[in-house]
């Protein structure tokens, strides 16, 4: 528990498990994270809760938390597995701009203490980067939009196509709403400065996944060069070879 990032208390929910109680075990995980069956899914484990794990005293393999994680949170049917109660409205509203992880969560906590939440999203969508970048071979649609229907409680009211700077400001939030709480995410990715660069076919991987998210065909070049090594870079890679790309070199 020490070592997860979200404060999970993994034996309790995987003692839930052992006795059968699918539904307690993933409210348990709900109760600190409305994304449970996404981070059963993408959560580097490894690092945390895993590598620390007590089994490795006496064996070569951590309890497979992550996947306990994923599979009990997918198994329970989309509304089980989560507290849905809710108080009586306490009269006050908050604005959340962003619709990605962060914001989705904050809705989600403040719904069940009993606030009006406004949610705003540039996207038509909600879900951030779950549904607009990381590729679907790695994270399936139908996980995510089972997620945001679980975690949408009565008092949560999504407003799409709404940009903050463009068509609302913090001010004008500030008059209409008792508080704001700001989640815009990662909105660019990053361009290395590089004399000629601009005469090359290089983009930001971000902007990479989010223009072919989605789509089995695209247009990339036969050979393929990924500057970087972490999970975007490596989303960026395997996106390309599903799209058609004979060599994707990683550097």
């Amino acid at each position: 528990r020490a070592a997860c990032p979200a404060g999970i208390d993994t034996s309790y929910f995987a003692r839930r498990i052992e006795s059968g109680n699918f539904i307690g075990a993933a409210r348990v995980l709900r109760e600190v994270n409305p994304f449970s069956e996404v981070c059963g899914v993408l959560c580097p484990a490894e690092r945390f809760c895993e590598k620390a794990c007590n089994r490795l005293d006496f064996s070569d393999r951590p309890v497979r938390i992550r996947e306990l994680h994923g599979w009990v949170c997918g198994h329970v049917s989309r509304f089980e597995g989560w507290d849905r109660s809710v108080p009586r409205p306490n009269g006050r509203s908050v604005a959340v701009v962003g619709a990605g992880p962060a914001g989705l969560s904050c809705a989600h906590y403040l719904a069940r203490l009993g606030y009006g939440v406004e949610i705003l999203e540039k996207a038509k969508k909600p879900g951030g980067m779950l549904s607009q970048a990381v590729p679907a071979f790695r994270l399936p649609d139908e996980i995510v939009e089972r997620e945001i229907e679980g975690l949408t409680l009565p008092g949560m009211r999504f407003q799409f196509g709404t940009s903050l700077g463009g068509d609302v400001s913090v001010a004008d939030l500030e008059e209409q709403y008792d508080a704001v709480f700001l989640a815009p995410g990662l909105g660019a990715g990053r361009k290395l400065k590089l004399d000629g660069m601009e005469k090359t076919g290089a983009m930001d991987a971000l902007s990479f996944l989010r223009l072919l998210h989605g789509k089995k065909k695209g247009k990339v070049g036969k050979n393929v060069l990924v500057i970087g090594g972490g999970s975007v870079a490596s989303d960026a890679a395997l996106t390309a070879l599903h799209l058609g790309a004979e060599k994707v070199s990683m550097v």
